[in-house]
């Protein structure tokens, strides 16, 4: 690159081009492999179940 000249490029990568790509790589794929261990996801399981109840932004 030469000195003084400035290159105007931005590259956005939104939310899905992982999965587009066939990329595990969604919350559920981690809660369900062998790297989380049963204690996390008991502990999980429990401070997620509020947002689990009908009518609520995550049953959305």
């Amino acid at each position: 690159m030469k000195k003084g000249k400035l290159i105007k490029y931005i590259v956005v990568i939104g939310n899905g081009l992982d999965l587009h790509h066939g990329l595990s790589s969604r919350y559920v794929d981690f809660y369900n492999s062998s790297s989380m261990s049963s204690r996390l996801k008991e502990e999980y399981d429990i401070v997620t179940a509020q947002f689990r109840k009908p009518g609520t932004w995550y049953d959305f």
